[in-house]
């Protein structure tokens, strides 16, 4: 039971320092470290996009690499502490003038939590 939640713990705090970045193109190379560092590169330059300036601790694509599909996969970043998170989920709007288009950043957020986002977003929309 002690280790159920210290993991669980953990993990709150990994998700605080945590953010997804959605629609960062992906590198078509049979190579991992090279695909890897693309993806590094990129996520710094979004990064320096909203100046934040801290090297994330880790940067990776979540799920499996799929050819077939459009769509790039997401991207995982995790910072050394939660200020870093919070100031980059708050100047995520500046990201509407970076280039490549269509790059959004948002918390990292369980299936529940997403759930909740969407559903005040679209109640926030029909009150408009």
């Amino acid at each position: 039971l002690h280790a159920n939640v210290d993991t669980v713990y953990e993990s709150e705090i990994e998700k605080s320092r945590s953010v997804v970045i959605i629609g960062l193109s992906e590198l078509n190379s049979s190579s991992a470290i090279e695909r890897a560092n693309y993806d590094f590169q990129n996520v710094n330059s979004s990064l320096n996009h909203l100046d934040v300036e801290c090297v994330p601790t880790a940067v990776y694509r979540m799920g499996k690499v799929n050819s077939s599909s459009t769509r790039p996969r997401l991207i995982k970043i995790v910072f050394p502490a939660s200020r870093y998170q919070k100031m980059a989920v708050r100047r995520a709007p500046r990201l509407r003038s970076f280039d490549p288009k269509g790059v959004f950043l948002r918390p990292s957020l369980s299936l529940e939590e997403r759930l909740q986002y969407r559903e005040a977003r679209l109640a926030k929309k029909s009150c408009l």
